[in-house]
């Protein structure tokens, strides 16, 4: 698995800070939700690789 970095992670919290309207105060179930959507991603894109290896 590809590891995850926090400039990744910052990168997609921002996304969905902005998507939110710019709300203050919620820092930490931004960068939560962000980190949690890359991880399930990575996950989505190695089970496809497997199923694709003989």
């Amino acid at each position: 698995m590809k590891k995850l970095t926090a400039a990744q992670i910052r990168r997609r919290m921002y996304e969905l800070w902005q998507k939110a309207g710019f709300p203050l105060g919620r820092d930490d179930e931004f960068y939560l939700q962000a980190e949690e959507e890359l991880l399930g991603e990575e996950k989505e894109r190695l089970v496809v690789e497997r199923k694709a290896s003989p």
